[in-house]
């Protein structure tokens, strides 16, 4: 297979599809906070539409409570335990479960355990400034972040906060009462039909078989306002992805979170593993296929993208997981139907 580029960091221009390892990216190191974010997509390769990070650390205090006008938060917990707020309700996160936070919701969240990361887009892109501006780019030889953390928060993080407000899409509201925190609860497993705040506990959303893939939406453009969508998509090298090769119109933003897919960008094709992120590009055909016994990935674009069209050719499924009773021989017939209303080719 000819190779995609990978690149420590994000080139920086549109138009090139690139792969960025596991845990690289632009690393900004957030002062006395034993955490760091991890600038995997910029406004600079998708024209502002949106941004992609990863985050780590360890326990510390929540941040400050606060709202953006315009921003749109998701905290999607990949590994450990993390506690977000959103208005009146606290959730503890495990991996797999996912608070999604529209513009004007006041909301923060607290890391908690020895090693917790998290995923989620930023939208606008160029609201991840904020970030340059709380923090400094790590040293080229530090590994994860710096725990325990013994700066001073006082010359080092303070400082930098006061300067936020006016600059950025940042609104403390630092006397707001803390809701008691709970595991996700049985109510966490409906998506609202409309921009509004909600946890989603890992799995237990709709679900459908399409094309040899599961597809499990999370975020979809009737909770931000037409901007974004959220996926996780599973697969298996013991049934073959179905999905064509069509030319989509939003760029995409995929990482690999269990096993590994193969990728194909327009005339090349990479194996994506476990931990790499991959960005697609708007205008390349595409197509995506599990090259382990299981993987799954998480993915987000700006548009119609894998997720419109899984959707779209899916059919309900009820097992969190691909097992008996699979879809694993669909039947692609109506899928031309699908992708003409969608105005893919």
């Amino acid at each position: 297979m000819a190779g995609i580029k990978s690149t420590l960091v994000p080139p920086g221009k549109p138009d090139e599809a690139y792969i960025v390892p596991y845990l690289e990216g632009h690393v900004v190191d957030i002062p006395s906070s034993a955490s760091v974010i991890r600038v995997m997509v910029t406004a600079k390769e998708t024209n502002n539409t949106f941004a992609l990070v990863t985050a780590g650390g360890s326990e510390g205090d929540p941040i400050i409570f606060h709202y953006h006008n315009e921003a749109h938060d998701v905290f999607l917990c990949t590994q450990g335990q993390m506690n977000v707020w959103a208005n009146d309700q606290g959730r503890t996160l495990d991996p797999g479960d996912m608070a999604s936070v529209p513009p004007g919701v006041i909301h923060r969240y607290q890391i908690l355990g020895t090693h917790t990361e998290f995923w989620g887009p930023i939208v606008p892109a160029d609201w991840i400034e904020m970030f340059y501006e709380m923090g400094d780019i790590a040293p080229e030889d530090s590994v994860l972040y710096q725990s325990p953390d013994i700066r001073d928060p006082m010359k080092t993080l303070f400082p930098r906060l006061k300067n936020l407000p006016g600059k950025h899409d940042f609104v403390p509201v630092p006397h707001h009462p803390a809701a008691e925190t709970t595991p996700c609860q049985p109510t966490d497993s409906v998506i609202p039909d409309r921009p509004e705040p909600y946890f989603l506990k890992a799995d237990s959303g709709s679900k459908y078989a399409a094309a040899g893939l599961l597809f499990k939406p999370l975020v979809g453009l009737k909770q931000t306002h037409n901007r974004f969508v959220v996926s996780r998509i599973e697969g298996t090298n013991r049934i073959p992805s179905k999905l064509p090769k069509l030319s989509y119109p939003s760029h995409q933003a995929i990482t690999v979170v269990e096993g590994a897919f193969r990728v194909d960008v327009g005339e090349y094709a990479q194996e994506v593993q476990t931990g790499q992120t991959i960005f697609i590009p708007a205008g390349n055909a595409a197509t995506l296929a599990a090259t382990t016994r299981y993987a799954s990935l998480y993915v987000t674009c700006n548009g119609v993208g894998f997720p419109e069209i899984l959707e779209a050719i899916g059919k309900e499924y009820l097992s969190p997981v691909i097992s008996v009773g699979f879809d694993s021989d669909p039947d692609v017939s109506g899928y031309g139907e699908a992708f003409e209303r969608l105005g893919l080719q």
